[in-house]
């Protein structure tokens, strides 16, 4: 090959380069929120408790927010929040369910465990799409906390929280003259304390 070739292959190289960074700038537009600017909006965005549930469902104000459940149609059709709408976890980056969620001023996201609605809070707020908060828990806990007869002592209910509950997770009993300890070496006594109030 000779100088010339080269050089007219490079430049076609260079070309071919130049056209997909010019297509990836056209159709990725939809990607322009960064991780910290997605992280921050997060951190900053609070969850949607019981409490918050409630009030909207009973004063009629859910007509201003966009529910949305985010199980399969079949466990959507068995039961939901009244006036929720059903988008799948996978068909949530479908573009024609991306511009619904991108038109409401307020979307409140919930699914089967609370790990699947932050994570969908994630990729929408990723998207570019505001105002995305995620209701706590998984249907279960919203039905038998809120829609069944709201629980004001579940009013800030988190699953995360209630998994970690050391006293279950540990098998911790109380501690008294009533029945004693066994007594192992090297392995220390829990003593039970009284039960703690609030979040973290």
């Amino acid at each position: 090959m000779n100088n010339q070739q080269l050089n007219t292959a490079a430049i076609l190289f260079f070309a071919l380069i130049m056209a997909a960074v010019a297509f990836c700038v056209i159709t990725c537009s939809g990607y322009e929120v960064s991780n910290v600017s997605t992280a921050q909006s997060i951190a900053n965005s609070e969850q949607f408790d019981y409490a918050e549930l409630n009030t909207l469902l009973t004063s009629g104000e859910a007509r201003d927010y966009l529910l949305v459940d985010l199980r399969g149609a079949e466990d959507y059709l068995q039961g939901h929040i009244p006036g929720a709408i059903n988008i799948p976890y996978s068909e949530l980056l479908d573009r024609r369910h991306q511009k619904n969620l991108s038109n409401r001023s307020q979307v409140l996201l919930y699914s089967d465990t609370e790990s699947a609605t932050a994570a969908a809070q994630v990729i929408l707020v990723g998207q570019g799409i505001e105002n995305v908060r995620m209701i706590p828990g998984g249907f279960n806990s919203i039905s038998k906390y809120v829609l069944d007869g709201f629980n004001p002592t579940q009013a800030f209910y988190s699953e995360d929280k209630a998994r970690f509950d050391y006293r279950r997770f540990m098998n911790v009993r109380a501690v008294g003259p009533s029945h004693e300890a066994p007594s192992i070496p090297g392995i220390p006594v829990v003593e039970d304390s009284p039960p703690v109030a609030g979040g973290c």
